[in-house]
């Protein structure tokens, strides 16, 4: 609810805002994330002589034990994504629309998914809180960095963009702002093509008081102002809108590798 009211009705069809919805998604994501792995780093900790007790006794075997646990975990994630995801998503003024709604649920719910595999792979090398914590932040935070939010891809030194590639937290993020963005209209934007007709029309003696403040505007317009969702996406957020299927099977192909991880690790 916090986030929610941070980012109060801030969706909208102007430009402006634009970037506190960005930051809205951004906090989400990382919220869905960390709290899913928090909560599970923990989980085989703390059962881990158990575990190995009746795994021993021959009481079932490690395959079983491990999916049933994964499966569990999902499932009450699942419920907890909920809870987080509706009341942002009205609060904040998000497309009211059946679909965009599962496609902002569904995504934080693999997102949570993610979460809880990553978070058993943490459980299986670590003792304690502390230790997961040295873990966790390590592995996370340049993925959160590069994730393209708080360093714009174009920004992002050559030698670690492979950086905004694996990140996960990326392509999340890319489903959930063409979710939003894909259709939108912006009103408050002078095209860079108005402003071209409007040199065309200025008598030419005007040319010679004015030159700076045309092409300024101009160049200005050019460079921040687009008329719908879809150009935003491409030219300034880096998105290609018809990608999001490889985005969602790069995200199940990521919960995939560290649910089969974590079994590794736990044995």
């Amino acid at each position: 609810f916090l986030v929610g009211i941070v980012w109060f009705q801030q969706a909208g069809n102007k430009l402006e805002d634009v970037f506190p919805v960005q930051g809205c998604i951004y906090v989400v994501v990382y919220s869905c994330v960390m709290d899913t792995i928090m909560a599970t780093a923990l989980e085989l900790p703390r059962t881990r002589s158990i575990l190995i007790r009746e795994y021993r006794n021959g009481w079932y075997a490690l395959p079983a034990h491990q999916l049933a646990i994964l499966l569990t975990l999902c499932s009450l994630m699942t419920i907890n994504t909920l809870g987080l995801s509706l009341p942002i998503y009205f609060l904040v003024g998000l497309r009211l629309a059946f679909l965009p709604i599962v496609v902002f649920v569904g995504t934080l719910a693999l997102l949570s998914w993610i979460g809880v595999a990553f978070g058993l792979c943490i459980g299986a090398i670590v003792n304690d809180l502390k230790q997961a914590q040295s873990v966790i932040a390590p592995t996370l935070v340049p993925l959160l960095l590069f994730s393209g939010y708080l360093i714009p891809y174009a920004q992002i030194p050559v030698y670690f963009q492979w950086l905004y590639y694996v990140s996960f937290f990326q392509y999340a993020m890319a489903i959930l702002e063409v979710n939003e963005f894909m259709g939108r209209s912006f009103d408050s934007c002078v095209s860079h093509d108005a402003i071209e007709r409007l040199m065309e029309q200025l008598p030419a003696t005007c040319y010679s008081a004015i030159p700076c403040i045309v092409e300024g505007a101009a160049i200005l317009s050019k460079d921040t102002c687009f008329k719908n969702g879809e150009d935003l996406l491409r030219h300034k957020l880096n998105i290609d809108p018809d990608k999001i299927g490889r985005d969602y099977a790069i995200l199940g192909a990521t919960f995939v590798v560290f649910a089969v991880a974590s079994y590794y690790l736990t044995r």
